[in-house]
Protein backbone atom coordinates (compact mmCIF):
# COMPACT_ATOMS: atom_id res chain seq x y z
CA UNK A 1 0.00 0.00 0.00
CA UNK A 2 2.79 2.27 1.37
CA UNK A 3 4.47 1.96 -2.23
CA UNK A 4 1.53 1.98 -4.45
CA UNK A 5 1.02 5.64 -2.77
CA UNK A 6 4.15 6.84 -3.28
CA UNK A 7 3.82 5.87 -7.25
CA UNK A 8 -0.07 7.88 -7.29
CA UNK A 9 1.90 10.57 -5.55
CA UNK A 10 4.85 10.64 -7.88
CA UNK A 11 2.62 10.32 -10.82
CA UNK A 12 0.01 13.14 -9.72
CA UNK A 13 3.54 15.21 -9.03
CA UNK A 14 4.93 14.91 -12.09
CA UNK A 15 1.60 15.86 -14.54
CA UNK A 16 0.80 18.41 -11.90
CA UNK A 17 -2.49 16.76 -11.34
CA UNK A 18 -4.19 18.84 -8.62
CA UNK A 19 -7.53 16.48 -8.26
CA UNK A 20 -5.52 13.07 -7.97
CA UNK A 21 -3.04 14.44 -5.31
CA UNK A 22 -6.59 15.72 -3.57
CA UNK A 23 -7.84 12.77 -3.44
CA UNK A 24 -4.67 10.31 -2.69
CA UNK A 25 -4.28 13.19 0.26
CA UNK A 26 -7.57 12.69 1.34
CA UNK A 27 -7.29 8.87 1.02
CA UNK A 28 -3.98 8.89 2.91
CA UNK A 29 -5.73 10.69 5.75
CA UNK A 30 -8.75 8.79 6.53
CA UNK A 31 -6.95 5.48 5.60
CA UNK A 32 -4.24 6.79 8.48
CA UNK A 33 -7.43 7.68 10.79
CA UNK A 34 -8.74 4.55 10.82
CA UNK A 35 -5.54 3.28 11.52
CA UNK A 36 -4.65 4.82 14.77
CA UNK A 37 -8.21 3.62 15.75
CA UNK A 38 -7.80 0.28 14.92
CA UNK A 39 -4.18 0.39 16.26
CA UNK A 40 -5.81 1.88 19.85
CA UNK A 41 -8.25 -0.81 19.19
CA UNK A 42 -5.61 -3.63 19.00
CA UNK A 43 -3.62 -2.60 21.19
CA UNK A 44 -0.26 -2.05 18.73
CA UNK A 45 3.31 -0.24 19.41
CA UNK A 46 3.96 2.97 17.44
CA UNK A 47 6.38 1.48 15.63
CA UNK A 48 3.67 -0.92 13.90
CA UNK A 49 1.51 1.76 13.27
CA UNK A 50 4.18 3.92 11.82
CA UNK A 51 5.04 1.05 8.81
CA UNK A 52 1.17 0.91 8.70
CA UNK A 53 0.62 5.03 8.01
CA UNK A 54 0.51 5.97 4.38
CA UNK A 55 2.69 9.11 3.13
CA UNK A 56 1.10 11.92 1.61
CA UNK A 57 -1.62 13.20 3.79
CA UNK A 58 -2.27 16.51 5.00
CA UNK A 59 -2.48 14.87 8.97
CA UNK A 60 1.55 14.41 9.83
CA UNK A 61 2.31 11.07 10.81
CA UNK A 62 4.44 12.13 14.13
CA UNK A 63 0.65 13.60 15.17
CA UNK A 64 -1.34 10.56 14.28
CA UNK A 65 1.60 8.63 15.65
CA UNK A 66 1.44 10.33 19.09
CA UNK A 67 -2.73 10.39 18.77
CA UNK A 68 -2.41 6.88 19.46
CA UNK A 69 -2.02 6.88 23.13
CA UNK A 70 -5.00 8.45 24.21
CA UNK A 71 -7.07 7.79 20.95
CA UNK A 72 -9.84 7.67 20.01
CA UNK A 73 -10.41 11.20 21.62
CA UNK A 74 -7.11 12.50 20.73
CA UNK A 75 -8.17 12.08 17.18
CA UNK A 76 -10.98 15.06 18.04
CA UNK A 77 -8.59 17.54 18.93
CA UNK A 78 -6.20 16.42 15.64
CA UNK A 79 -8.41 17.23 13.42
CA UNK A 80 -10.82 19.90 14.87
CA UNK A 81 -11.44 22.78 12.40
CA UNK A 82 -9.97 20.44 9.49
CA UNK A 83 -12.57 18.79 6.25
CA UNK A 84 -12.46 15.13 8.87
CA UNK A 85 -14.09 16.58 12.03
CA UNK A 86 -17.47 15.66 11.07
CA UNK A 87 -16.29 11.97 9.75
CA UNK A 88 -13.94 11.82 13.16
CA UNK A 89 -16.32 13.07 15.30
CA UNK A 90 -19.44 10.75 14.08
CA UNK A 91 -16.58 7.72 13.51
CA UNK A 92 -15.38 7.90 17.34
CA UNK A 93 -18.84 8.37 18.69
CA UNK A 94 -20.15 4.84 16.15
CA UNK A 95 -17.01 3.15 18.04
CA UNK A 96 -17.60 4.26 21.66
CA UNK A 97 -21.41 3.01 21.23
CA UNK A 98 -20.74 0.24 19.05
CA UNK A 99 -16.83 -0.95 19.47
CA UNK A 100 -16.55 -1.27 15.96
CA UNK A 101 -14.43 0.44 13.03
CA UNK A 102 -17.55 -0.25 10.35
CA UNK A 103 -19.52 3.02 10.69
CA UNK A 104 -15.86 5.09 10.21
CA UNK A 105 -14.87 2.88 6.87
CA UNK A 106 -18.61 4.01 5.69
CA UNK A 107 -18.00 7.59 6.75
CA UNK A 108 -14.73 7.21 4.57
CA UNK A 109 -15.89 5.92 1.94
CA UNK A 110 -18.73 8.50 1.77
CA UNK A 111 -16.36 11.32 2.19
CA UNK A 112 -14.17 10.60 -0.44
CA UNK A 113 -17.02 9.33 -2.83
CA UNK A 114 -18.20 13.01 -1.91
CA UNK A 115 -15.01 14.40 -3.46
CA UNK A 116 -15.06 12.72 -6.72
CA UNK A 117 -18.61 13.75 -7.20
CA UNK A 118 -17.51 17.01 -7.09
CA UNK A 119 -15.32 16.68 -10.27
CA UNK A 120 -18.49 15.92 -12.16
CA UNK A 121 -19.15 19.29 -13.34
CA UNK A 122 -15.10 19.28 -15.10
CA UNK A 123 -15.93 19.14 -18.93
CA UNK A 124 -12.03 18.56 -19.78
CA UNK A 125 -8.76 17.00 -18.80
CA UNK A 126 -8.11 13.79 -16.98
CA UNK A 127 -10.54 14.67 -14.07
CA UNK A 128 -13.92 13.08 -15.42
CA UNK A 129 -11.84 9.82 -16.80
CA UNK A 130 -10.30 9.40 -13.58
CA UNK A 131 -13.56 10.63 -12.23
CA UNK A 132 -15.68 7.46 -13.29
CA UNK A 133 -12.74 5.15 -12.74
CA UNK A 134 -13.08 6.19 -9.12
CA UNK A 135 -16.61 6.06 -9.49
CA UNK A 136 -16.62 2.23 -11.31
CA UNK A 137 -14.56 1.15 -8.72
CA UNK A 138 -16.84 2.20 -5.98
CA UNK A 139 -19.83 0.52 -7.98
CA UNK A 140 -17.99 -2.82 -7.88
CA UNK A 141 -17.81 -2.44 -4.12
CA UNK A 142 -21.32 -2.05 -3.97
CA UNK A 143 -22.47 -5.11 -6.18
CA UNK A 144 -20.07 -7.12 -3.90
CA UNK A 145 -21.64 -6.09 -1.08
CA UNK A 146 -24.71 -6.70 -2.31
CA UNK A 147 -23.74 -10.22 -3.56
CA UNK A 148 -22.14 -11.34 -0.24
CA UNK A 149 -25.15 -10.84 1.36
CA UNK A 150 -27.22 -12.76 -1.27
CA UNK A 151 -24.92 -15.26 -0.16
CA UNK A 152 -25.23 -14.83 3.40
CA UNK A 153 -29.50 -15.36 2.67
CA UNK A 154 -29.80 -11.57 3.90
CA UNK A 155 -33.30 -10.36 3.56
CA UNK A 156 -33.97 -7.79 1.20
CA UNK A 157 -34.65 -5.26 3.64
CA UNK A 158 -31.46 -5.61 4.93
CA UNK A 159 -29.55 -5.31 1.78
CA UNK A 160 -31.43 -2.52 1.11
CA UNK A 161 -30.64 -0.82 4.62
CA UNK A 162 -26.47 -1.21 3.68
CA UNK A 163 -27.26 0.18 0.43
CA UNK A 164 -29.12 3.36 1.94
CA UNK A 165 -26.11 3.63 4.38
CA UNK A 166 -23.28 3.56 1.61
CA UNK A 167 -25.66 5.98 -0.69
CA UNK A 168 -27.39 8.27 1.56
CA UNK A 169 -29.90 9.85 -0.78
CA UNK A 170 -29.67 6.92 -3.38
CA UNK A 171 -33.45 5.56 -2.23
CA UNK A 172 -32.17 1.69 -2.91
CA UNK A 173 -34.75 0.92 -0.58
CA UNK A 174 -37.28 1.64 -3.95
CA UNK A 175 -35.47 -0.31 -6.24
CA UNK A 176 -37.71 -3.44 -7.27
CA UNK A 177 -35.99 -6.21 -7.46
CA UNK A 178 -38.09 -9.26 -9.94
CA UNK A 179 -38.96 -11.56 -7.29
CA UNK A 180 -37.78 -14.42 -9.39
CA UNK A 181 -33.85 -13.59 -8.05
CA UNK A 182 -34.29 -14.92 -4.32
CA UNK A 183 -35.90 -17.95 -3.26
CA UNK A 184 -38.59 -18.74 -0.55
CA UNK A 185 -37.57 -15.87 2.72
CA UNK A 186 -35.32 -14.03 0.08
CA UNK A 187 -32.74 -16.53 -0.01
CA UNK A 188 -30.78 -17.84 -3.32
CA UNK A 189 -32.85 -19.95 -5.56
CA UNK A 190 -30.94 -23.51 -5.93
CA UNK A 191 -31.40 -23.41 -9.70
CA UNK A 192 -28.99 -20.02 -9.20
CA UNK A 193 -26.46 -23.07 -8.06
CA UNK A 194 -25.47 -21.73 -5.17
Amino acid sequence: DVQAQEYLLAVAEHYRAGFLRGYLQREADLLNLQAVLRAAQMGWEASTLRRALLPGGALPCAKLIEALETAPRSLLALTAGTEYQGVVEEGVRALEQAGQLGRFALLRENFLHSYVRAARHVAFGYVPVLAYALAKEREGRLLRLVFTAKLQALPLEKIAERLDALCPGSRSSAIKIPSWAFGPSGSIPSRFGM
